[in-house]
């Protein structure tokens, strides 16, 4: 699983200080729905310490510019398969159900037909 996409706003983050962790989550339930061995992401200087210090993730590269990005980033990786459990003992929240994941990923299983509603057509 890729998290390189994924950010939180800084000055929302400060102010709602679970916001990071919240769209960690979404990653955490992809990597588990799909049987994922690591969680890698390339990510800048200032964000490696919210991953090391949320997943105890490793640092495997310098840090190297990127052409599309203003700064540089660094590989950092985050043994899923191995650290899942841990992961889920410290920080319960991040943990789903297996319905949770089959309606967000199985494709026969969409919220229309789990909840009976329709999209109105106009």
């Amino acid at each position: 699983m890729d998290l390189s996409c994924v950010a939180t706003d800084g000055e929302l983050a400060r102010q709602y200080v679970w916001l990071p962790y919240i769209i960690l989550r979404s990653w955490i339930v992809a990597a588990e729905h799909f049987d994922a061995d690591y969680i890698t992401a390339a990510v800048r200087p200032q964000h490696q310490v919210f991953y090391k210090r949320a997943l105890d993730c490793e640092l495997h590269s310098e840090l190297r510019p990127l052409p599309h990005q203003f700064t540089s980033v660094g590989l950092v990786t985050f043994n899923f398969a191995k650290s899942a459990k841990h992961l889920y003992e410290n920080l319960p929240f991040l943990r789903s159900t297996s319905s949770e994941r089959q309606e967000l990923f199985e494709p026969d299983t969409t919220p229309f037909k789990t909840t009976g509603l329709h999209p109105s057509v106009p």
